[in-house]
């Protein structure tokens, strides 16, 4: 098998594993120890509807299968936890309640049980012991009992958690990104800064590779050797440059038993650092035996919080649709002052949650004072076109994955911008969006988030370019970029710090690769770390230019 044949382009990311066929749905089969059944979606399912019809929590949906986090489609088909998979949870001890007062939360539209548990500091786990009939799902308007956990007391100088004179404090986890030094000040952990080569790093990298497929590649193998080439370029740079390295690479088959296997072998339970598998239900396997042994587990494409949840050696690269809508909200609120934002609200149940997490920002971290939001139906698209402001700029917000409605509100705002500044805020979904103009687009001063934004025209990336056509014989895609910016990253902080707790990450400088910029920060005390850096990009004479910087 040719490398020319091998390394083919793609045009986007793949973010989770399709299913393989089942033949008979009524059956019930075992997934990862858990009793199952799959159903087929049929159209205008929702997440809500299919939790309700199933009697099973969203979070429970999401964990079996990760790639409902991107949407329901129909045909598609998904793992149902039988009833026999769903132990009875006890709620919780008396000794634990005893002497505190619970609060009384009432379920909101589109909340899930992830969510509700992040808002007052606490696991799922322990919010299903407080509240155990929510395992069956949430309502809207239902009521859940919650027992908050006591603030954290400082602790005393001297004692072992007490920050040593002279360190500096550690970054705020919910600062933007755009405000963090990326040059820190003094590193709040015991380990220090050292020069390249005094720590030799140790990797594994598990990917899709099926070396023994013959002349028909599947699609998996293309972008594990797609992104085993850009890390081979990185791991040679890094040795030019006085890093010091030992790498082994698995190739995992994309197959679960495969993967058990490899878990077993000496070199990789030696590791420093795991990347891969690419796919989120083979990295759980991998993830939960890091955990164990003190290695970090990297996931480079999948979304789900779900899999660095309560294991603090688990990092995901690519940061989900929420993390990405609430950070560039974050980054309007404080690049725009002087604007005016109006938040466009559709029928559509899926865009409600987008809209929710837009609103819950401007709720939260915009001036209390500050009268400059509203929050419109698209019904009354036509009377909002006519009251926009000729001597402020107007920032409208829509995140809508409905095409149609996308096309009707970029052509009345193109028609009626004369004199007016117009910025039409909304997804990076648009840009696959067939039959759209995109010169209304372009006139709109069209501004999205995206997880990824790759310069070609960068004269780095133009070496990079280079060297990958002299070394494989072809032109580099996506994945390509991320495998170079992945093991750039993992290799150097480790050489450099060790491998420091998950509270240290933040504190360390943002890295800018070709592809991604990482700024790592822990979801929540306990869980793994998340990329919350998001490219915030404006459609600026055709060119897609990024706002922010790391």
């Amino acid at each position: 098998m040719g490398m020319m044949r091998a390394l083919l382009l793609f045009g986007l990311l793949l973010y989770a594993e399709a299913f393989q066929a089942q033949s008979d749905t009524s059956k019930v089969y075992d997934y990862q120890g858990i009793s199952v059944k799959y159903i087929v979606i049929e159209k205008g399912k929702t997440m809500y509807s299919l939790s309700r019809e199933n009697r099973v929590s969203q979070d429970s949906l999401l964990l079996l299968n990760p790639e409902l986090s991107q949407g329901l489609k129909t045909g598609m088909k998904v793992r149902i936890p039988v009833k026999t998979a769903l132990p009875k949870l006890e709620p919780v001890q008396s000794s634990v309640t005893k002497g505190k007062s619970a609060i009384t939360h009432e379920v909101q539209k589109g909340e899930t049980l992830f969510s509700i548990s992040k808002k007052y500091g606490l696991t799922t786990e322990e919010l299903l012991m407080q509240n155990p009939d929510a395992q069956s799902g949430l309502k809207t308007g239902s009521k859940l009992f919650i027992y908050p956990k006591p603030p954290e007391k400082p602790a005393k100088p001297g004692t072992a958690d007490a920050p040593e004179k002279g360190t500096a404090t550690p970054v705020d986890p919910n600062q933007p990104v755009s405000e963090v030094n990326t040059e820190p000040k003094a590193v709040p952990c015991k380990t220090t800064a050292e020069a390249p080569g005094k720590r030799k790093v140790k990797v594994s990298m598990l990917l899709p590779l099926f070396t023994n497929s013959g002349e028909e590649m599947p699609a998996k193998a293309k972008i594990g050797l797609e992104f085993f080439s850009g890390a081979r370029l990185a791991l040679d740079s890094l040795k030019k440059v006085g890093y010091s390295m030992e790498v082994n690479v698995f190739d995992t088959q994309a197959d679960s038993m495969e993967i058990q296997r490899i878990l077993k072998k000496k070199e990789l339970l030696e590791s420093d650092v795991v990347i891969g598998p690419l796919y989120a239900s083979d990295f759980r396997q991998v993830a939960a035996l890091a955990k164990e042994k003190g290695i970090w587990a990297v996931s480079p494409f999948s979304q789900s919080d779900a899999i660095i949840l309560d294991n603090p050696f688990a990092f995901k690269i690519t940061p989900d649709q929420e993390t990405q809508i609430k950070e560039l909200s974050r980054f309007l609120i404080k690049e725009k002052k002087n604007a005016r934002f109006v938040l466009i609200r559709n029928a559509n149940a899926k865009d409600a949650e987008l809209c929710d997490w837009v609103a819950e920002v401007f709720r939260t971290e915009a001036d209390t004072n500050d009268k400059r939001f509203r929050e419109v139906n698209f019904s009354g698209v036509s009377d909002l076109v006519e009251g926009l402001s000729e001597a402020q700029e107007n920032v409208l917000i829509f995140p809508t994955t409905v095409q149609v409605q996308v096309i009707d509100v970029a052509a009345r705002l193109n028609s009626a911008r004369l004199g007016k500044r117009i910025t039409l805020v909304g997804l990076n979904e648009w840009n696959q969006f067939e039959n759209i103009e995109y010169d209304h687009l372009n006139n709109l001063n069209f501004t999205y988030a995206s997880a990824v934004l790759t310069d070609f025209q960068s004269g780095a990336s133009k070496r990079f370019q280079h060297q990958y056509r002299e070394e494989f014989k072809g032109e580099p895609g996506l994945y390509a970029f991320h495998g170079f910016d992945a093991l750039q990253f993992f290799v150097k902080t480790i050489s450099h710090y060790g491998k420091p707790e998950a509270t240290c990450m933040p504190s360390f400088p943002a890295m800018k690769g070709f592809n991604s910029c990482y700024q790592f920060r822990p979801i929540e005390k306990g869980s793994g770390l998340e990329n919350r850096f998001v490219n915030v990009i404006r459609l600026d004479d055709f060119e897609h230019r990024r706002l922010n910087t790391p």
